[in-house]
This record gives structure tokens, C-alpha cells and sequence, in this order.
């Protein structure tokens, strides 16, 4: 969980939650959505506010990510029955096509993500540049889940 503004300057909680993929999965939205409820679930018996979930899909294959960003793509439904179909998309990291430099944030999120992006491509990866000041602090939300310090980087 993620203490963060809005760009109108109000506080929002937010879950994100990381789905990693090697291969594009047709069935990644219903995957999420599971995972989804089952945080909504445990957060309701803890007695826990349910929060605004930000679905994020990392992607590092060589084959090129076609799947559909919507759950209700999934879905074969009449327009009128479409209001009673969840309704969410998730959003896609593809790492394939980002560039090195392209790659940003705290140094471990930046070795991971050049990890994962050089893993398939055969060549040895070339070293990520570490320009002075990319590692941030963390500090506890009210419920002791890290935070990025400059929290409004969603």
C-alpha cells in the first residue's frame, strides 16, 4: 500500500499489486481480478477500509504483449447486459519495448527491471546507469507498509 495525492492535492491510499509475465496470458485480467477480491477479502476481515487496487502487469517476453487490457474484453456480453460485467483494466509495463534509459526509479526497482528486460534478448545486458540521487527512502504509512518518500510518483 501506497500513500499518495491526487493531482488536485487529495491524500488516496493505494494497493498495487505487481502480476510478473514472461509470456502474454489471454487470462491475466481474470488472474488479477482473483487476486483482486482475495485483497478486498482479507482487508474486510481485518476490519480494514477496502482501498483502490492498481492493477499492474510487468511484461519481458520476446513475443509481443496483443492481449486484451480489459477484463470485460474477456467477457462475451450483449451491450445491455455489459453494466453487470466487472469492469477494470490493468496496467501493462512492457519492458520489451522500453529503451534502457528508459528504465527509471530507486536503483533495486532499476536492476530488476534491466534484469528482466535483458533475460531473453541473448546479448549480455549493459549495466544500468545509476545517475546520483535515484535511490529514495521509504517511511511506514499509518499501517506500517513502506512508501516511496516522494509517495505522489504512482
Amino acid at each position: 500500500m501506497y500513500d499518495a495525492r491526487l493531482r488536485d492535492g487529495r491524500p488516496v491510499v493505494v494497493y498495487v499489486l505487481f502480476e510478473h509475465k514472461s509470456r502474454p496470458d489471454p487470462h491475466v485480467a481474470l488472474q488479477l481480478l482473483r487476486y483482486m477480491v482475495r485483497i478486498w477479502e482479507q482487508s474486510r476481515r481485518q476490519g480494514l477500509p477496502l482501498r483502490p487496487i492498481l492493477p499492474l502487469v510487468v511484461y519481458h517476453g520476446e513475443a509481443e504483449w496483443k492481449v486484451a487490457r480489459s477484463f470485460q474484453a474477456l467477457v462475451q456480453v450483449p451491450a445491455v447486459l455489459a453494466p453487470f460485467t466487472p469492469q477494470y483494466v490493468y496496467w501493462l509495463c512492457d519492458l520489451s519495448q522500453m529503451p534502457d534509459d528508459g528504465l527509471r526509479g530507486a536503483i533495486l526497482l532499476r536492476v530488476t527491471l534491466w534484469i528482466l528486460k535483458s533475460i531473453f534478448s541473448g546479448r549480455p545486458p549493459a549495466a544500468p546507469a545509476c545517475p546520483a540521487g535515484v535511490a529514495r527512502g521509504t517511511g511506514p504509512t499509518g499501517d506500517g507498509h513502506p512508501v516511496p518518500a516522494d509517495g505522489d510518483n504512482l
